[in-house]
Protein backbone atom coordinates (compact mmCIF):
# COMPACT_ATOMS: atom_id res chain seq x y z
CA UNK A 1 0.00 0.00 0.00
CA UNK A 2 1.08 3.48 -0.63
CA UNK A 3 1.17 6.14 2.05
CA UNK A 4 0.72 9.90 1.79
CA UNK A 5 3.11 11.80 -0.47
CA UNK A 6 4.71 14.73 1.36
CA UNK A 7 5.68 18.26 0.41
CA UNK A 8 9.42 18.91 0.86
CA UNK A 9 8.81 21.30 3.77
CA UNK A 10 6.83 18.62 5.63
CA UNK A 11 9.34 15.96 4.65
CA UNK A 12 12.23 17.93 6.14
CA UNK A 13 10.46 18.00 9.50
CA UNK A 14 9.95 14.23 9.32
CA UNK A 15 13.59 13.60 8.39
CA UNK A 16 14.89 15.88 11.15
CA UNK A 17 12.71 14.05 13.67
CA UNK A 18 14.13 10.75 12.44
CA UNK A 19 17.70 11.97 12.72
CA UNK A 20 17.03 13.14 16.26
CA UNK A 21 16.43 9.53 17.27
CA UNK A 22 19.30 8.01 19.22
CA UNK A 23 19.58 5.10 16.78
CA UNK A 24 17.96 3.41 13.81
CA UNK A 25 14.99 1.14 14.47
CA UNK A 26 12.74 -1.32 12.65
CA UNK A 27 11.15 1.36 10.43
CA UNK A 28 14.08 3.74 9.95
CA UNK A 29 17.38 3.01 8.18
CA UNK A 30 20.41 5.13 7.26
CA UNK A 31 22.82 4.34 4.42
CA UNK A 32 25.79 6.32 3.15
CA UNK A 33 25.79 5.20 -0.52
CA UNK A 34 27.63 8.36 -1.54
CA UNK A 35 28.01 7.61 -5.24
CA UNK A 36 25.63 4.85 -6.29
CA UNK A 37 22.96 2.57 -4.88
CA UNK A 38 23.17 -1.15 -4.26
CA UNK A 39 19.81 -2.30 -5.64
CA UNK A 40 20.09 -5.75 -4.07
CA UNK A 41 20.65 -4.26 -0.62
CA UNK A 42 17.83 -1.76 -1.17
CA UNK A 43 15.48 -4.62 -2.10
CA UNK A 44 16.23 -6.53 1.10
CA UNK A 45 15.70 -3.43 3.21
CA UNK A 46 12.49 -2.61 1.33
CA UNK A 47 11.08 -6.02 2.32
CA UNK A 48 12.23 -5.73 5.93
CA UNK A 49 11.09 -2.16 6.50
CA UNK A 50 7.71 -2.67 4.82
CA UNK A 51 7.00 -5.76 6.91
CA UNK A 52 7.99 -3.99 10.12
CA UNK A 53 5.86 -0.95 9.23
CA UNK A 54 2.85 -3.26 8.87
CA UNK A 55 3.52 -4.85 12.25
CA UNK A 56 3.91 -1.46 13.94
CA UNK A 57 0.76 -0.06 12.30
CA UNK A 58 2.57 2.84 10.66
CA UNK A 59 1.89 4.29 7.19
CA UNK A 60 5.39 3.71 5.97
CA UNK A 61 9.05 3.24 6.78
CA UNK A 62 11.98 5.46 5.76
CA UNK A 63 15.44 4.91 4.38
CA UNK A 64 17.82 7.88 4.03
CA UNK A 65 20.76 7.84 1.62
CA UNK A 66 23.70 10.18 2.19
CA UNK A 67 23.67 9.77 5.97
CA UNK A 68 26.05 7.66 8.05
CA UNK A 69 24.96 5.29 10.81
CA UNK A 70 26.14 7.86 13.36
CA UNK A 71 23.66 10.35 11.80
CA UNK A 72 26.36 12.49 10.15
CA UNK A 73 25.00 13.95 6.91
CA UNK A 74 27.61 13.36 4.19
CA UNK A 75 25.46 13.75 1.08
CA UNK A 76 25.07 11.48 -1.96
CA UNK A 77 25.25 11.79 -5.74
CA UNK A 78 23.22 8.59 -6.26
CA UNK A 79 19.92 8.69 -8.17
CA UNK A 80 20.73 12.05 -9.78
CA UNK A 81 17.50 12.55 -11.73
CA UNK A 82 13.89 11.48 -12.14
CA UNK A 83 14.82 8.89 -14.77
CA UNK A 84 17.17 6.99 -12.45
CA UNK A 85 14.69 7.20 -9.59
CA UNK A 86 11.87 5.82 -11.75
CA UNK A 87 14.17 3.05 -12.97
CA UNK A 88 14.84 2.09 -9.35
CA UNK A 89 11.11 2.00 -8.62
CA UNK A 90 10.52 -0.31 -11.59
CA UNK A 91 13.50 -2.57 -10.91
CA UNK A 92 12.35 -3.13 -7.33
CA UNK A 93 8.72 -3.64 -8.34
CA UNK A 94 9.88 -6.46 -10.64
CA UNK A 95 11.29 -8.31 -7.59
CA UNK A 96 8.82 -7.34 -4.83
CA UNK A 97 5.53 -9.01 -3.86
CA UNK A 98 2.56 -7.71 -5.88
CA UNK A 99 4.94 -5.25 -7.62
CA UNK A 100 4.88 -2.95 -4.58
CA UNK A 101 7.47 -0.20 -4.83
CA UNK A 102 8.48 3.06 -3.17
CA UNK A 103 5.63 5.44 -2.46
CA UNK A 104 8.02 8.22 -3.45
CA UNK A 105 11.72 8.97 -3.76
CA UNK A 106 12.53 12.47 -2.51
CA UNK A 107 15.56 14.68 -2.98
CA UNK A 108 16.24 17.27 -0.30
CA UNK A 109 19.08 19.32 1.17
CA UNK A 110 20.26 18.97 4.77
CA UNK A 111 23.20 20.94 6.15
CA UNK A 112 23.96 22.02 2.59
CA UNK A 113 24.26 18.41 1.40
CA UNK A 114 22.02 16.36 -0.93
CA UNK A 115 20.06 13.56 0.73
CA UNK A 116 17.70 10.97 -0.80
CA UNK A 117 14.68 9.86 1.25
CA UNK A 118 13.05 6.57 0.24
CA UNK A 119 9.45 6.23 1.44
CA UNK A 120 8.53 2.55 1.83
CA UNK A 121 4.81 1.69 2.21
CA UNK A 122 3.42 -0.73 4.76
CA UNK A 123 1.26 -3.56 3.45
CA UNK A 124 -1.00 -5.04 6.19
CA UNK A 125 -2.21 -8.52 5.25
CA UNK A 126 0.61 -9.10 2.75
CA UNK A 127 4.08 -10.41 3.59
CA UNK A 128 6.45 -8.40 1.40
CA UNK A 129 9.25 -10.42 -0.16
CA UNK A 130 12.27 -9.51 -2.27
CA UNK A 131 13.31 -12.16 -4.82
CA UNK A 132 10.98 -14.55 -2.98
CA UNK A 133 12.49 -14.02 0.48
CA UNK A 134 10.74 -12.13 3.30
CA UNK A 135 13.12 -10.00 5.36
CA UNK A 136 12.84 -8.57 8.85
CA UNK A 137 14.54 -5.97 11.05
CA UNK A 138 15.84 -6.94 14.43
CA UNK A 139 17.05 -3.65 15.82
CA UNK A 140 19.56 -2.40 13.24
CA UNK A 141 20.19 -5.82 11.65
CA UNK A 142 18.55 -7.70 8.76
CA UNK A 143 17.25 -11.25 9.14
CA UNK A 144 14.72 -13.63 7.61
CA UNK A 145 11.15 -12.92 8.72
CA UNK A 146 10.16 -15.47 11.34
CA UNK A 147 6.95 -17.52 11.25
CA UNK A 148 5.32 -15.63 14.10
CA UNK A 149 5.68 -12.30 12.31
CA UNK A 150 4.48 -13.84 9.03
CA UNK A 151 1.29 -14.98 10.76
CA UNK A 152 0.82 -11.62 12.44
CA UNK A 153 1.14 -9.71 9.16
CA UNK A 154 -1.27 -12.05 7.39
CA UNK A 155 -3.81 -11.70 10.20
CA UNK A 156 -3.67 -7.92 9.85
CA UNK A 157 -5.55 -8.44 6.60
CA UNK A 158 -8.47 -9.86 8.59
CA UNK A 159 -8.55 -6.96 11.04
CA UNK A 160 -11.59 -5.13 9.72
CA UNK A 161 -10.90 -2.05 11.83
CA UNK A 162 -7.42 -1.64 10.38
CA UNK A 163 -7.17 1.45 8.17
CA UNK A 164 -5.83 1.49 4.64
CA UNK A 165 -3.46 3.99 3.07
CA UNK A 166 -3.99 3.71 -0.67
CA UNK A 167 -7.76 4.23 -0.97
CA UNK A 168 -10.01 7.24 -0.52
CA UNK A 169 -13.72 7.88 -0.39
CA UNK A 170 -13.61 8.33 -4.18
CA UNK A 171 -12.91 4.59 -4.39
CA UNK A 172 -16.25 3.77 -2.74
CA UNK A 173 -19.46 3.02 -4.61
CA UNK A 174 -22.01 5.87 -4.19
CA UNK A 175 -24.95 3.48 -4.46
CA UNK A 176 -23.54 1.29 -1.69
CA UNK A 177 -22.97 4.30 0.57
CA UNK A 178 -26.54 5.50 -0.06
CA UNK A 179 -27.89 2.03 0.74
CA UNK A 180 -25.91 1.89 3.98
CA UNK A 181 -27.14 5.36 4.95
CA UNK A 182 -30.72 4.25 4.34
CA UNK A 183 -30.32 1.11 6.45
CA UNK A 184 -28.63 3.06 9.24
CA UNK A 185 -31.48 5.57 9.31
CA UNK A 186 -34.13 2.83 9.44
CA UNK A 187 -32.36 1.24 12.39
CA UNK A 188 -31.63 4.57 14.11
CA UNK A 189 -34.53 6.96 13.37
CA UNK A 190 -33.39 9.28 16.15
CA UNK A 191 -30.36 10.15 14.02
CA UNK A 192 -32.50 11.85 11.34
CA UNK A 193 -31.01 15.33 11.88
CA UNK A 194 -27.46 14.04 11.77
CA UNK A 195 -28.11 11.90 8.68
CA UNK A 196 -29.71 14.80 6.87
CA UNK A 197 -26.79 17.18 7.48
CA UNK A 198 -23.68 14.97 7.47
CA UNK A 199 -21.57 14.27 4.40
CA UNK A 200 -20.39 10.76 3.51
CA UNK A 201 -17.04 11.12 5.30
CA UNK A 202 -18.77 12.22 8.50
CA UNK A 203 -21.24 9.36 8.21
CA UNK A 204 -18.52 6.74 7.70
CA UNK A 205 -16.55 8.15 10.64
CA UNK A 206 -19.70 8.04 12.78
CA UNK A 207 -20.18 4.32 12.11
CA UNK A 208 -16.44 3.57 12.55
CA UNK A 209 -15.69 2.75 8.91
CA UNK A 210 -13.36 5.73 8.62
CA UNK A 211 -10.70 6.90 11.06
CA UNK A 212 -8.83 10.20 10.73
CA UNK A 213 -9.82 10.37 7.09
CA UNK A 214 -8.69 6.80 6.35
CA UNK A 215 -10.99 3.99 5.35
CA UNK A 216 -10.97 0.64 7.13
CA UNK A 217 -10.77 -2.80 5.55
CA UNK A 218 -14.47 -3.23 6.34
CA UNK A 219 -15.39 -0.02 4.49
CA UNK A 220 -13.51 -1.11 1.38
CA UNK A 221 -15.00 -4.62 1.33
CA UNK A 222 -18.58 -3.50 1.96
CA UNK A 223 -18.60 -0.26 -0.03
CA UNK A 224 -15.61 -0.34 -2.39
CA UNK A 225 -15.98 -0.14 -6.14
CA UNK A 226 -15.48 -3.38 -8.02
CA UNK A 227 -12.32 -2.03 -9.63
CA UNK A 228 -10.17 -1.71 -6.49
CA UNK A 229 -10.15 -5.22 -5.02
CA UNK A 230 -8.91 -6.08 -1.53
CA UNK A 231 -5.55 -7.36 -0.23
CA UNK A 232 -4.15 -7.27 -3.74
CA UNK A 233 -6.87 -9.45 -5.27
CA UNK A 234 -10.35 -9.29 -6.74
CA UNK A 235 -12.93 -10.83 -4.38
CA UNK A 236 -16.16 -12.60 -5.24
CA UNK A 237 -19.33 -14.01 -3.70
CA UNK A 238 -21.50 -16.34 -5.77
CA UNK A 239 -25.00 -17.76 -5.70
CA UNK A 240 -25.03 -21.28 -7.16
CA UNK A 241 -28.24 -23.27 -7.71
CA UNK A 242 -27.96 -27.06 -8.03
CA UNK A 243 -30.03 -30.19 -8.24
CA UNK A 244 -29.76 -32.74 -5.44
CA UNK A 245 -27.28 -34.72 -7.56
CA UNK A 246 -25.03 -31.67 -8.02
CA UNK A 247 -26.16 -30.77 -11.54
CA UNK A 248 -25.90 -26.97 -11.89
CA UNK A 249 -29.12 -25.09 -12.63
CA UNK A 250 -28.01 -21.47 -12.38
CA UNK A 251 -25.52 -19.06 -10.86
CA UNK A 252 -24.50 -15.43 -10.46
CA UNK A 253 -21.04 -14.19 -9.49
CA UNK A 254 -20.89 -10.84 -7.67
CA UNK A 255 -17.92 -8.74 -6.66
CA UNK A 256 -17.54 -5.61 -4.54
CA UNK A 257 -19.18 -3.71 -3.01
CA UNK A 258 -20.13 -6.68 -0.83
CA UNK A 259 -22.95 -4.79 0.88
CA UNK A 260 -24.85 -4.83 -2.42
CA UNK A 261 -23.45 -8.18 -3.53
CA UNK A 262 -24.75 -9.92 -0.39
CA UNK A 263 -28.23 -8.51 -1.02
CA UNK A 264 -28.13 -9.69 -4.63
CA UNK A 265 -27.09 -13.20 -3.57
CA UNK A 266 -29.80 -13.29 -0.91
CA UNK A 267 -32.46 -12.19 -3.42
CA UNK A 268 -31.74 -15.25 -5.60
CA UNK A 269 -32.48 -17.79 -2.87
CA UNK A 270 -35.83 -19.50 -3.43
CA UNK A 271 -37.36 -19.09 0.01
CA UNK A 272 -40.80 -20.49 -0.72
CA UNK A 273 -43.86 -20.22 1.51
CA UNK A 274 -45.69 -23.43 2.42
CA UNK A 275 -48.55 -24.36 4.69
CA UNK A 276 -48.15 -26.48 7.77
CA UNK A 277 -51.31 -28.13 9.13
CA UNK A 278 -51.38 -28.69 12.89
CA UNK A 279 -53.27 -31.37 14.83
CA UNK A 280 -56.17 -28.93 15.14
CA UNK A 281 -56.29 -28.77 11.32
CA UNK A 282 -55.34 -25.08 11.42
CA UNK A 283 -53.01 -24.13 8.58
CA UNK A 284 -49.97 -21.97 9.32
CA UNK A 285 -47.92 -20.37 6.59
CA UNK A 286 -44.14 -20.77 6.95
CA UNK A 287 -41.06 -19.95 4.91
CA UNK A 288 -38.69 -22.71 3.86
CA UNK A 289 -35.79 -20.92 5.57
CA UNK A 290 -35.62 -18.37 8.35
CA UNK A 291 -34.48 -15.13 6.59
CA UNK A 292 -32.38 -13.95 9.55
CA UNK A 293 -30.52 -17.27 9.66
CA UNK A 294 -29.66 -17.04 5.97
CA UNK A 295 -28.43 -13.47 6.30
CA UNK A 296 -26.35 -14.41 9.33
CA UNK A 297 -24.71 -17.28 7.44
CA UNK A 298 -23.82 -15.00 4.53
CA UNK A 299 -22.55 -12.28 6.88
CA UNK A 300 -20.39 -14.74 8.82
CA UNK A 301 -18.94 -16.12 5.59
CA UNK A 302 -18.00 -12.60 4.46
CA UNK A 303 -16.60 -11.57 7.84
CA UNK A 304 -14.48 -14.69 8.40
CA UNK A 305 -13.20 -15.32 4.86
CA UNK A 306 -9.47 -15.20 4.22
CA UNK A 307 -9.35 -12.83 1.25
CA UNK A 308 -5.58 -13.13 0.88
CA UNK A 309 -6.22 -16.57 -0.68
CA UNK A 310 -8.22 -15.01 -3.55
CA UNK A 311 -10.93 -17.66 -3.19
CA UNK A 312 -14.64 -17.16 -3.79
CA UNK A 313 -17.43 -17.30 -1.21
CA UNK A 314 -20.09 -19.74 -2.45
CA UNK A 315 -23.71 -19.67 -1.36
CA UNK A 316 -25.00 -22.96 -2.78
CA UNK A 317 -28.72 -23.58 -2.90
CA UNK A 318 -29.62 -27.25 -3.28
CA UNK A 319 -33.06 -27.46 -4.91
CA UNK A 320 -35.86 -28.03 -2.39
CA UNK A 321 -33.38 -29.24 0.19
CA UNK A 322 -30.76 -27.00 1.80
CA UNK A 323 -28.35 -24.06 1.61
CA UNK A 324 -24.61 -24.55 1.99
CA UNK A 325 -22.26 -21.57 2.48
CA UNK A 326 -18.52 -22.06 1.93
CA UNK A 327 -15.53 -19.73 2.28
CA UNK A 328 -11.76 -19.98 2.53
CA UNK A 329 -11.64 -18.95 6.17
CA UNK A 330 -10.87 -21.00 9.22
CA UNK A 331 -12.30 -21.51 12.68
CA UNK A 332 -11.03 -18.45 14.59
CA UNK A 333 -10.18 -20.18 17.91
CA UNK A 334 -8.20 -22.71 15.87
CA UNK A 335 -9.51 -25.81 17.65
CA UNK A 336 -13.04 -26.75 18.72
CA UNK A 337 -11.62 -28.08 22.00
CA UNK A 338 -10.83 -24.49 23.00
CA UNK A 339 -14.49 -23.49 23.06
CA UNK A 340 -16.27 -26.61 24.36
Amino acid sequence: MSANIYQISDLKRIVIDLLNKSQEDEVFELKEMKNQVDKNELGKYFSALSNEASLKGTDCAWMLLGVKDNHDVVGTSALPNIKTRNELKKDLADQITNRITYTEIYELTLDGKRVIALQIPSSPGTVVTYKGIAYDREGESLSALNLDKINRIQHLGNDWSHWLNDVSIDDLDPEAIAYMREKHYLKNPDSADFMRNCNDSEFLTHINLMYNGRLTNAAVLLLGKSTIGLFGAQVWISWIYKKEDGTPLGHEHCTMPFLLAAEKVYSHIRNLTYQRVSDSLAATEMLTYDPRSIREMISNAIMHADYTKSMRIDVMEIRDDSIVVCNSGSFLPGDIDKVV
